[in-house]
């Protein structure tokens, strides 16, 4: 399968901040900012990669007591880096934290950012 050609050539910028979003989010912003895609301003997600995780343990059938647990997933997501994401985001290139000084217009602050850089 040959890849696609690319049909968008402009600027792009990512907004990055910790979120729920979950591994599906996480892995985008990896693949964009390791790719260098486009410019990220924020700061990393969480560095989610496991699409699926279940905790098992074997006790102890006359104590009830704990003998060993594991936790079973579905695979790791390898950044494009080589790296796995787990717990390993992607940082925004242009970091921007929340503060308590900033947090009630962090965002509108995010989209500013975002605008100057693509020359609104």
């Amino acid at each position: 399968m040959d890849p696609e050609p690319p049909h968008f050539t402009g600027r792009t910028v990512w907004l990055t901040f910790p979120s729920s979003g979950g591994s599906h989010n996480d892995q985008f912003v990896a693949m964009a900012i390791d790719n260098k895609i486009g410019h990220s301003i924020g700061i990393a997600s969480p560095g989610y990669s496991n699409t699926w995780e279940w905790e098992e343990a074997y006790e102890d059938p006359t104590t009830g007591s704990r003998l060993i647990g594991w936790m079973w997933n579905i695979g790791h997501t390898i950044r494009p880096n080589g790296e796995v994401l787990q717990g390993n985001p992607a940082e925004a290139v242009e970091r921007f934290a929340m503060t308590p000084e900033n947090y009630h217009k962090y965002f509108d602050d995010l989209v500013q950012r975002a605008m100057t850089y693509l020359g609104y």
